[in-house]
């Protein structure tokens, strides 16, 4: 099941794609999650990056997991009262490091309020510090 496979394959899997830039750490800026899924502190999630052309079925297996984090970090930002617009640190695999790489990534984001909700965003390109997504009913893919 992508819930758990996304909120434990961060703990245990490594950082397995991606190039290391000196440009420092990477920051996603997701926008509209709807209140009716999400609930910061309260109804957890975890969002992935993956190689473009990974299947939600591979998703939740972590194969090939490049970074990502929980949604319930303290470290995220959280803005807004419904629809929120988080602000997430990214990871390695790992949960310890701040994930320093860039390319072009199929994201992946599971929220687990309002019965589990699964969005994906396919060929994001990030490069630079921050990058802003965007999930909506039409990007919320079923596993």
């Amino acid at each position: 099941m992508l819930t758990l496979a996304l909120v434990f394959g961060m703990i245990v899997v490594g950082c397995s794609d991606g190039s290391t830039s000196s440009d420092g750490k990477k920051t996603l800026v997701v926008k509209n999650i709807p209140a009716s899924v999400y609930a910061y502190g309260v109804s957890g999630g975890a969002i992935g990056l993956f190689p473009v052309g990974t299947t939600t079925s591979q998703a939740s297996s972590q194969i090939g997991l490049v970074a990502g984090a929980y949604l319930d970090n303290r470290d995220i930002t959280v803005a807004g009262s419904g629809p929120y617009t988080l602000t997430i640190p990214l990871y390695t695999g790992t949960g310890y490091d701040r994930w320093t790489g860039s390319g072009t990534f199929d994201i992946y984001v599971q929220l687990s309020g309002g019965g589990g909700h699964y969005y994906k965003a396919s060929s994001v390109e990030i490069t630079s510090g921050t990058t802003i997504v965007s999930f909506d009913s039409a990007t919320e893919v079923y596993y």
